[in-house]
């Protein structure tokens, strides 16, 4: 039997009644916060908030890691608010710029109660515009760009889908068609590559592997045609393509003209060897054009990488040498072809020498700058050779007014000096891509600027698309940002890039046309790379 507390006796006693029972806390009240895009590459972050629970709503406060970021300027329920890029400068230089975030939205009720949502992560990349059209897509799938000099407009150039096929269109940053090919010499696709513009001609070519290429004016009219299977172009000032045509039962080196008479014209037309491994170099002034090739013999698990001096104007063969023979007995993986580059008079040519460690069996790679005048690429003729690096390399550059080499690989990018061969990478480090993504382009911006283009590994059946743009601003600076946007599986579920005339790099990201801010802007919101 439970004892009586002294109240009740006392309550009995006196008549009283017992106190009240203690009344339940009081119901907090609700906060929700939604978002227009989890990944935001935009001027600014909108969303919506909604809460319930108070009679009245004091403040709705937007909240970064559950700390004050900004007043929702909440008027009801589902009420908007943005995020301009502004609130997020402190940020950037911890976070890096494509920043991650994690926000929250607090209510506060006229009689003091408050609550706050649940997070919902965010990462915000900050451009300076954003065009995206209510339907279709803002410029091709892949493009050039051309203008944007002394305030000029930048206008787009690339392969369209038609009704009737494919076309060749010029778009502006508002996505409006200002001039359309129809009549194409043959259908282009998503992977159709164009070349730039010729300064002397103000042409450019537009290439098809599988059907030929074309030279085309600034009004989009054709000027010349050649057809086959291209396996290489590469364009002279002047506006010429020297174009490596997949021939049986041997290749040939054509020089097409720029402006031709008549349909595929050519000036010229020589039978070639091996594979072409780097643009050509022509020196007008002495009629010569250099050439490099990568001839492979699978038997020997080997091959020479030569370079040819040929007559510009007729074509004939005024010199070769095989700079060295590249051993493929033990490495690991199947024999690929070295891209290689000239300097701008051809007297030098760059390219990754592979080689094998069999103690760690992985693959090792250096970059040679050897002079092409002799055989061999040993004392004099061996200008410089970079440190060895872990990894493949398979694509070497020049870029930054020749001050830098960009060397890649599937899985890597670094840096050596143009000059001196010696690593200009930040901290010495290779930039790698996202996750399990491959290099998939390098896009040399003017001065020092560089862009790479990731994306997933291609299939046995199916190419891919870029999801990852990473910006380097100085080699020695290291990465300055890298975003990414999609899966990749398609061009629009991913994204593509081009620079035009004045140096201002333009995005498709997905369906929509960015304009991102400099380099030298994002550099200084960033501050140093860690």
């Amino acid at each position: 039997m439970r004892k009586a507390t002294f109240w009740t006796l006392w309550c009995l006693a006196m008549g009283c009644s017992p106190p009240p029972p203690t009344p339940p806390p009081p119901t907090p009240p609700q906060a929700f916060l939604t978002v227009a895009d989890t990944n935001v590459i935009d001027t600014s972050i909108t969303g919506t908030t909604t809460t319930s629970g108070c009679k009245k709503v004091t403040q709705v406060q937007i909240l970064e890691q559950g700390s004050f970021l900004a007043d929702a300027n909440y008027k009801g329920p589902g009420s908007p608010f943005e995020i301009p890029s502004a609130l997020l400068l402190r940020l950037y230089s911890a976070r890096g710029l494509a920043v991650p975030l994690t926000l929250s939205a607090k209510v506060v009720c006229d009689d003091g109660r408050t609550n706050t949502s649940q997070t919902v992560g965010v990462t915000f990349f900050p451009v300076v515009s954003v065009f995206q059209p209510q339907s279709g897509q803002a410029v091709p799938d892949s493009f050039v760009a051309e203008g944007g000099i002394g305030g000029s407009g930048t206008t787009f150039i690339g392969c369209i889908p038609t009704s009737a096929g494919t076309a060749l269109a010029r778009v502006d940053a508002q996505g409006t068609i200002v001039k359309q090919l129809d009549a194409m010499p043959f259908a282009c696709t998503a992977t159709s590559y164009i070349t730039d513009k010729s300064p002397v001609r103000q042409t450019r070519w537009l290439m098809e592997p599988s059907q030929g290429a074309f030279a085309f004016d600034s009004s989009l009219n054709v000027t010349a045609v050649i057809t086959g299977k291209v396996a290489f172009i590469g364009v002279a000032r002047d506006g010429d393509a020297l174009i490596v045509l997949d021939k049986v039962p041997q290749d040939l080196l054509v020089r097409a003209p720029a402006v031709a008479a008549a349909a595929e014209t050519t000036l010229w037309s020589v039978p070639y060897n091996g594979i072409m491994n780097a643009t050509p170099v022509v020196d007008a002034p002495n009629d010569t054009v250099w050439t490099a090739t990568w001839n492979y013999n699978g038997g020997a698990q080997k091959a020479d990488i030569e370079v040819e001096q040929r007559s510009y104007s007729s074509g004939v063969q005024k010199g070769a040498n095989v700079l060295f023979t590249q051993s493929y007995a033990n490495m690991i993986d199947s024999a690929v072809t070295p891209m290689g580059a000239f300097n701008l008079d051809g007297t030098i040519f760059y390219v990754p020498l592979r080689s094998f460690d069999v103690t760690t069996q992985t693959a090792k790679s250096t970059v040679l700058a050897c002079a092409t005048n002799v055989n061999g690429c040993q004392n004099a003729a061996r200008r410089w050779a970079s440190e060895t690096f872990d990894g493949l390399l398979t694509t070497v550059a020049p870029f930054g007014a020749a001050g830098y080499i960009v060397a890649a690989g599937p899985s890597q990018t670094t840096f050596v000096s143009a000059t001196t061969g010696a690593t200009a990478a930040h901290n010495g480090q290779p930039i790698r891509p996202t996750g399990s993504q491959l290099v998939l382009g390098i896009q040399p911006g003017l001065g020092s600027d560089l862009f790479l283009l990731n994306g997933p590994a291609p299939s046995a059946t199916s190419i891919s698309y870029p999801t990852e743009i990473v910006a380097v601003d100085k080699p020695e600076d290291g990465e300055l940002y890298r975003f990414s946007f999609g899966a990749g599986t398609t061009p629009l579920g991913g994204v593509a890039m081009a620079i035009d005339d004045g140096g201002q790099a333009w995005f498709r990201v997905g369906t929509a046309l960015v304009r991102p801010q400099t380099l030298t802007s994002y550099r200084a919101a960033r501050g140093a790379t860690p």
